[in-house]
């Protein structure tokens, strides 16, 4: 989910921009840094935006691999376990919470694409 669009965003990099820093004294982690991490921010945060959207709704992997561990619980296990044990009102506390916490980073992607491409 990641690799994909970050990919993406770093083959969009100019290739010039990278030999200009370079040119210009800057070393590889620094034209990384500051020349190619910058140009491919928009490829990045699309790959971390739906590599979080596809971790938050992972309920069966997390399951199989971390398992039912109390004082140890990701949101979507605690509305499966809520749900169990119908207490439908955290569950839906904790639905709503994922829901925020979604719709926030959905926007604070789309604003800092919008910034870029002004």
């Amino acid at each position: 989910m990641l690799y994909l669009p970050a990919k993406a965003g770093f083959a969009s990099v100019e290739r010039e921009m990278e030999d200009n820093a370079r040119l210009m004294g800057a070393s590889r982690w620094q034209v990384f840094w500051h020349v190619a991490l910058p140009l491919a921010r928009r490829g990045v945060y699309s790959g971390l935006l739906l590599a979080f959207a596809r971790a938050l709704g992972e309920f069966g992997a997390t399951m199989m691999v971390f398992g039912w561990q109390p004082g140890r619980v990701t949101l979507p296990v605690s509305i499966y376990a809520d749900y169990e044990q119908n207490n439908m009102a955290h569950a839906l506390a904790a639905g709503v919470a994922l829901a925020l916490i979604s719709l926030a980073l959905v926007m604070a992607y789309n604003r800092s694409s919008a910034a870029a491409q002004d």
